[in-house]
């Protein structure tokens, strides 16, 4: 298996789909093992992160910040890469698993494509993010992200970026 060959596989993948993300991701860095994207029209606190490890592992997460120190995963999917007769499955997928057939489908199916669907759901529908505790100051902490739905003052965070919805309307309807 040749899971080092998922990261050009992930920035083309990234890059032919920047019209189906409501809030466009960009390439920030990669390396051998992994590919960070940042999230321009939101403020600089959400990073996002491919990563790859030995030779069956594959995640994307997304990391809440301020500056440069991680408050919070809101998002970590991880996938466990078996292969199997016919092809390729995600070791922690319950219930019946899907079979892909070659391991750049299972990438973008299994992987890249929730990648996009939950920063379509859930960073283009929030009104901005909420950071509790003082991870700056190596003490618990944790991030939310705020729904337009609710109130702010029901959250009561210890700090809040607000997200401009100018853009991710506009982004949103192109």
């Amino acid at each position: 298996m040749k899971i080092k060959s998922l990261i050009p596989i992930f920035c083309k993948w990234l890059n032919e789909n920047q019209e189906r993300f409501f809030i466009k991701p960009e390439i920030s860095n990669i390396n051998e093992n992994n590919v960070e994207v940042i999230f321009p029209a939101v403020p600089d606190i959400l990073t996002a992160e491919l990563y790859l490890s030995g030779d069956d592992y594959m995640g994307i997460r997304i990391a809440a910040e301020r500056n440069e120190v991680i408050w919070d995963w809101i998002m970590d999917y991880d996938s466990s890469i078996d292969e199997v007769e016919g092809g390729y499955v995600c070791y922690f997928c319950e219930g019946e698993k899907t079979v892909y057939p070659m391991l750049e489908a299972f990438a973008i199916e299994h992987t890249f494509e929730f990648f996009l669907t939950w920063c379509n759901e859930n960073i283009a529908t929030a009104q901005g993010l909420a950071l509790y505790g003082h991870a700056d100051k190596e003490e618990s902490s944790w991030a939310k992200l705020v729904p337009k739905d609710k109130k702010l003052s029901d959250f009561e965070p210890d700090y809040y970026f607000p997200f401009d919805f100018a853009e991710i309307q506009t982004a949103r309807h192109k």
